[in-house]
């Protein structure tokens, strides 16, 4: 291996020529945890330890194989859906897949935002239903709604999350790791800034009628007054819904 590199992106470059793909999957999130500590110290002044971004960096890729594994299962030996019977895709254990909309309202300049919380079991850990006035924009709804998502998780204790929305804008902003000044944008940025506090932060972009729950709970949001948060309890609006497959 040459060791002298010009910069960084020549090394990364190497890396991707040579590395076998478990072994860079490894440097790719090796390198992302490098990344969080630097943020963790300029913005909590918070520094991580070496042994403490390997510890997470193991779970990480334990959560990543396990997922490939789950899809390659599914790949392999491909099911008929069987209707009867739930439908939803859990995630590794100790992961939680949170779902979130919004719904616009233009009669009175009002927004619903809906979230759903499910363990590896299907479990509801909780859902919220907020109703707030807002400008009408559908990208701006969405980004306070995916904001309001990671608040309410880390509120309620939880670290290990799989965020799963239909609003690809958001989910792209999501992804960048450049900064957006506009309305939408800045809020994204929170959400990133809250994001940093999860063990694990992982995003994914799904159709809308694969979202169907957080819809219903972002639609029935706007029938409330302000913000109703339910924990380990599925509210009416949603009870009688099948799950889609995610």
């Amino acid at each position: 291996m040459n060791d002298n590199f010009i910069d960084f992106r020549e090394l990364v470059m190497f890396f991707l020529s040579e590395l076998e793909e478990k072994h860079l999957a490894e440097f790719e999130v090796v390198v992302s945890k490098i990344w969080q500590r630097r943020n963790e110290l300029t913005f909590k002044q918070h520094l991580s330890t070496p042994s403490q971004i390997i510890h997470h960096a193991t779970q990480e890729l334990d959560m990543l194989n396990s997922l490939h594994q789950s899809m390659t299962s599914l790949n392999a030996h491909p099911q008929i859906p069987d209707l009867s019977s739930p439908r939803w895709q859990p995630p590794p254990e100790g992961i939680y897949k949170i779902n979130w909309d919004a719904s616009v309202r233009k009669e009175d300049c009002t927004i619903g935002v809906g979230i759903a919380i499910r363990d590896w079991q299907g479990r509801f850990m909780a859902t919220m239903r907020m109703k707030k006035p807002m400008f009408l924009d559908a990208y701006l709804a969405e980004s306070f709604a995916a904001l309001q998502t990671v608040i309410l998780t880390a509120d309620i204790g939880i670290n290990q999350i799989i965020l799963k929305g239909d609003a690809l804008q958001v989910v792209n902003d999501l992804f960048r790791d450049e900064e957006n000044w506009g309305q939408a944008g800045l809020i994204s940025m929170d959400t990133k800034a809250v994001s940093r506090n999860f063990q694990t932060f992982l995003v994914h972009h799904l159709n809308r009628a694969s979202n169907v729950i957080a819809h219903t709970l972002a639609k029935d949001a706007l029938t409330i007054d302000d913000v109703l948060v339910e924990l380990e309890d599925v509210p009416n609006c949603i009870g009688s819904l099948d799950d889609p497959i995610e």
